[in-house]
């Protein structure tokens, strides 16, 4: 009886550092919860409905960030001083495994409210297009979220246009001018920003 007794009192001695273990295993590995998405493809399509005029311009990465340097075709639209409104739609993919592609777009429209897109006109370029959301598509908070856009076309291009499209991950939403597109105070990290020169031709 003596000696169970003494089993017993060892058998919760070499229990108890266990217990701890494993909690301390918890402490040092906590989950991580909504990472930023690895982005290396980025298309925009944009179809005026009027003239059915569709562009597409496309920024690839293949290798990722700090590899080779990537590769970016122009936005190219058509104007006639008339009928300049564009609807564009923006994909983006992760494609740093060749043998499984994964469209990011699902992911985005399932986490709404944590993403938007900005898009960002140089001071040449506002003065020939206007980018706007559109507004059905909207997250569960009526926030905008930007996959799709409006662009109405203003005016013919010059010289140094170009348009930055931005994906930010966790912005604040509610920063003063989010909602319109401004991105100055919507924080949050950067999934993707590519800068793509604007080229606006007559038709």
């Amino acid at each position: 009886m003596k000696n169970s007794k003494i089993i017993s009192k060892a058998l919760i001695i070499f229990a108890i550092p266990v217990v701890f273990a494993c909690e301390g295993n918890d402490d040092d590995n906590p989950q991580i919860e909504n990472e930023a998405e690895l982005i290396t493809v980025l298309n925009i399509t944009l179809i005026n409905p009027v003239t059915n005029d569709t562009t597409f311009a496309v920024f690839s990465d293949p290798d990722g960030p700090g590899g080779i340097s990537p590769t970016v075709t122009p936005i190219t639209l058509k104007y006639t001083g008339e009928n300049g409104q564009y609807l564009a739609h923006v994909e983006v993919l992760d494609s740093s495994n060749p043998n499984d592609v994964e469209q990011i777009n699902p992911e985005i429209l399932e986490e709404a409210d944590m993403h938007q897109f900005f898009y960002l006109p140089n001071t040449e370029a506002g003065e020939v297009v206007n980018i706007s959301y559109d507004p059905q598509e909207i997250d569960s908070n009526g926030n905008p979220l930007g996959i799709s856009s409006i662009w109405n076309v203003l005016g013919l291009t010059n010289q140094g246009e170009t348009v930055t499209i931005v994906l930010r991950h966790s912005p604040n939403k509610g920063g003063a001018g989010v909602a319109t597109g401004d991105i100055t105070n919507a924080g949050g990290e950067t999934d993707i920003e590519v800068t793509f020169q604007l080229e606006i031709q007559p038709e």
